[in-house]
């Protein structure tokens, strides 16, 4: 990966993310019926924003998941546990 691109990127996203882990005591507890997974929460101030960010992600390899508006923003999801770990990485 281009140290460029994450520097952008970083720069872009300025600590706007948030994560969301599944909780392995109830996983093992519940099994199958717990349904939470890796997630990355990108929030993004508007819709060039999120083309950017969008752009900077698919530069980077990762598969991007459907933005979606929670209240009054835009969050660009990145899902599965690789993407996540990874995209860990480049965030610290």
């Amino acid at each position: 990966m281009k140290s460029s691109l994450k520097n952008d990127f970083i720069k872009l996203i300025n600590g706007r993310y948030y994560f969301r882990l599944p909780d392995k005591t109830r996983r093992k507890k519940e099994g199958q019926a717990y349904k939470q997974g890796y997630e990355i929460r990108l929030v993004v101030k508007g819709k060039i924003e999120l083309k950017k960010i969008q752009s900077l992600l698919k530069d980077l390899g990762f598969k991007i998941g459907k933005p979606f508006e929670k209240g009054l923003q835009i969050v660009q999801p990145v899902y599965g546990k690789y993407q996540v770990e990874k995209l860990k990485t480049i965030l610290k």
